[in-house]
């Protein structure tokens, strides 16, 4: 009798132990849930002028959330600016990267920052994508669509586990793999045919032939017309020589004019180029200048002069003697004596011709050498010069001291360098020898010499 007894409260309380071990079960469920959710929470957060990657491990840490995204994407160097108070943490997330351009989906405790479908970022950054062709747009979009696709495979597979791995306290982790490759490969050829037809005087000599192919040396020059500038600085010294006058004169007169550097030429020339000889012909003004340091003395008296007072004879037979009275006087001596030190200086205007001979020729340079005769007269005289007259004094330098017309030969070596086919630069050494005496009556003979350098600029017609 009791065993039936038993059996009659057995099954109501196993359904009793059921119910509420159910009930413990879904409770604690729930608590489970509200207390690992934590995209739920109300947070505060700022943010300014911060890289997207560097919000989010701030709130992961801060937060214990955890977070999925490519990190090589430079797209999370974007800068965030954000002052929330109060919200969810997923609505602040949402207004994070809204402002970087990104979507996110939850999954369990993980969320995953996607980029935004081809669609969203199209309208949201259409002026970049608007200078890009449209196979470059139609590639981006074939790519994000793949990346969606492919990371919403993934998490929709995930969603199938998450309840079991809630329910079995599991912490899971999602793995987004993908790789997109895009190869570009651009060949650009271009081939270039340069033609040069070389002509062959079979009449040139064979030396002659190899100079001009071989080392580029042109021996054979066009004719042209040329106009050239030059300046030019010289060294000027005097050739005397000695008349026969005393050691102390000569060295008195050869001493008063010595070695000058301060002189110079300026002139133009018209030059005409045929082969290598090449006829100038100019207009020069030439200017030297020197020390003029001249000692002059003049002397008078130091004797004795007699003067006869009366005169009487006598008569001795046939002989008359005279006697005569006589006064002597001391004529004292004087002594004058005069300085001269001060510059002259002494300018011609010249005509020049002559010829330059060029010895080598390329096509970058030449070397020559160079001849001609001048014809000047003077138009500045300052100075002093030596008269020849008794004690040798000074005279004033006029044009009545100098000849009228003065003679002259020059020579010289050089180099020429071409700048472009119409200028061209040259320098070269410069000797200038005047023909006769520079000055009329001048005590000795002298000639008038210059040694310099030469540099010029020519303009070819």
């Amino acid at each position: 009798m009791n065993k039936p007894k038993k059996a009659k409260y057995a099954m109501p309380l196993m359904v009793v132990f059921i119910l509420v071990c159910n009930g413990l079960l879904h409770t604690n469920f729930a608590f489970t849930q509200t207390t690992q959710d934590p995209f739920e929470k109300i947070i505060t957060f700022k943010a300014q002028d911060e890289p997207l990657r560097q919000v989010l491990e701030t709130l992961g840490k801060k937060y214990d959330l955890n977070f999925t995204y490519n990190a090589d994407d430079p797209s999370f160097d974007t800068k965030v600016n954000l002052n929330i108070h109060g919200e969810k943490t997923s609505d602040i997330l949402e207004a994070i990267l809204k402002q970087t351009g990104h979507d996110h989906k939850i999954v369990g405790n993980h969320l995953v920052v996607l980029q935004k479908p081809a669609s969203q970022e199209k309208k949201r950054n259409s002026a970049d994508h608007n200078s890009k062709t449209p196979t470059n747009r139609s590639e981006e979009n074939t790519i994000n669509q793949i990346t969606s696709q492919k990371a919403e495979e993934k998490i929709a597979s995930h969603d199938q586990e998450v309840s079991f791995t809630a329910q079995n306290h599991v912490r899971d982790t999602i793995f987004i793999t993908d790789t997109i490759i895009k190869v570009e490969t651009q060949v650009l050829r271009d081939t270039v045919v340069v033609e040069r037809f070389v002509t062959r005087n079979n009449n040139i000599p064979r030396p002659v032939r190899i100079m001009q192919e071989v080392l580029s040396i042109d021996l054979n020059q066009t004719e042209r017309w040329a106009f050239s500038f030059h300046y030019t600085h010289m060294m000027y010294y005097r050739q005397i020589s000695n008349p026969g006058l005393p050691a102390n004169e000569f060295e008195r007169i050869s001493d008063s004019e010595g070695i000058s550097f301060r002189n110079f030429g300026l002139g133009a020339e018209m030059r005409y180029n045929t082969g290598n000889l090449t006829l100038t012909s100019g207009l020069s003004f030439h200017s030297f200048s020197n020390r003029f340091s001249y000692q002059e003395i003049i002397t008078s008296g130091g004797f004795n002069e007699i003067d006869t007072l009366d005169a009487f004879y006598t008569l001795m037979q046939s002989d008359t003697i005279w006697s005569y009275i006589t006064d002597t006087a001391y004529i004292p001596l004087e002594s004058e004596e005069t300085f001269y030190d001060r510059m002259n200086h002494k300018g011609f205007m010249e005509l020049s011709i002559g010829g330059i001979y060029n010895i080598l020729n390329t096509n970058q340079y030449s070397l020559f050498v160079k001849g001609g005769f001048h014809a000047g007269i003077p138009v500045l005289l300052s100075g002093n010069t030596i008269n020849n007259t008794s004690n040798f004094p000074a005279a004033p330098l006029e044009k009545e001291n100098v000849n009228s017309i003065l003679w002259a030969y020059r020579g010289g070596a050089g180099i020429r360098f071409k700048l472009s086919e119409w200028n061209d630069i040259y320098a070269e050494t410069y000797y200038k020898r005047y023909i006769g005496d520079v000055i009329t009556n001048y005590p000795v003979e002298q000639r008038i010499n210059g040694f310099g350098l030469q540099i010029g600029i020519i303009y070819y017609l």
